[in-house]
């Protein structure tokens, strides 16, 4: 079978809704998940349809699509990471480093074709549309299929398929879902490009000017967390707001957000069974109760679960320390 890969361009539209079908790809999502998250799901099928349209007409292409002749047989989202929020929201796929990378984040093929190198062929073309947007590097998020316990959902790929066509490891904070990268860049490139990353994170800071001293979708999102875990979040969160009079706040990515003026310090955020209580620069803040949780460059959080054994006095001054650290930061500059 000798398959061409296209870029979904607004003219191959009728293509894509054929190979989509009735459903949508899967559950009616239109490729939308790490656009929404589970939202994606309780909202009309239609909905989805019409964002993914408006991101292809809108441009630049989405993804990619495989075909067989004049029938597609496959697709992949192919995007810069930027594009797709949902994935800092697991825990499994947060960003490794400040790289901006493009990511290969899901397919979805055809019955009849699974099995027969479409995902392979995907992937190679992926690859080349990334170099040509001079993309440093592009990252997968695929299911180890050869570890126990791994899910049979497999829209994100198979890591068998990323490793024979170069893909490296570079993170693996659950067993079976690890993130994998192909630098697209020389070596020398890379080691440049990612120094400079450094150097500008470490002076960048995350600034919000849309930022305000009361907001009124934070009061909305606590409404809608009621119960143990609302109460956790809210008093967590007042307590960001009592540090003083220059902090204001914003809901960022979904969860409250606290900032002193502009520049973001902490948030709260609610899961199904804890929130977390967050700090934008954890990594570079005093912890000497050990509190802190979590492996990336800048952030950290403390897992909080109602009835949970946690000391509140070392969490208050933990949180008062990053607000004075956000200070000095700011006068620093």
């Amino acid at each position: 079978m000798k398959l061409t890969v296209r870029p979904l361009t607004p003219d191959l539209w009728p293509a894509l809704e054929d190979l989509f079908g009735k459903n949508g790809a899967c559950n009616g999502c239109w490729c939308m998940y790490w656009r929404l998250g589970p939202a994606y799901f309780k909202r009309p099928r239609e909905n989805n349809r019409s964002a993914l349209r408006k991101i292809v007409t809108q441009g630049p292409p989405p993804g990619l699509l495989a075909f067989d002749g004049e029938k597609a047989v496959g697709w992949c989202q192919l995007t810069p990471r930027d594009d797709l929020g949902w994935l800092n929201r697991k825990r499994a796929f947060e960003r490794v480093d400040a790289l901006p990378v493009w990511s290969i984040s899901c397919f979805f093929v055809r019955r009849g074709y699974r099995r027969q190198g479409v995902m392979s062929a995907l992937i190679s073309a992926a690859l080349k549309a990334a170099k040509r947007a001079k993309a440093p590097a592009l990252e997968a998020y695929p299911v180890d299929t050869a570890r126990p316990g791994s899910t049979r959902n497999v829209f994100t790929g198979v890591v068998s398929a990323f490793k024979r066509l170069g893909f490296k490891t570079v993170a693996r904070r659950e067993p079976t879902r690890p993130v994998m990268r192909h630098d697209l860049k020389g070596k020398e490139d890379m080691v440049a490009t990612r120094k400079m990353i450094i150097e500008t994170s470490m002076s960048q800071l995350l600034r919000f000017p849309s930022s305000v001293k009361r907001d009124p979708a934070i009061e909305v999102w606590m409404q809608e967390h009621s119960g143990e875990l609302g109460a956790i979040a809210r008093r967590w969160f007042e307590v960001m707001r009592d540090c003083g009079d220059d902090v204001r706040e914003l809901l960022h990515d979904g969860h409250p957000t606290a900032c002193v003026g502009d520049a973001a310090f902490a948030y709260v955020n609610a899961f199904k069974a804890h929130v977390n209580v967050g700090f934008f620069r954890g990594a570079e803040i005093a912890d000497p109760e050990r509190l802190l949780e979590g492996a990336g460059k800048f952030m950290r959080h403390v897992k909080l679960r109602p009835g949970g054994d946690v000391d509140a006095e070392a969490l208050r001054r933990l949180v008062e320390t990053a607000y004075t650290d956000m200070k000095e930061r700011l006068r620093a500059q």
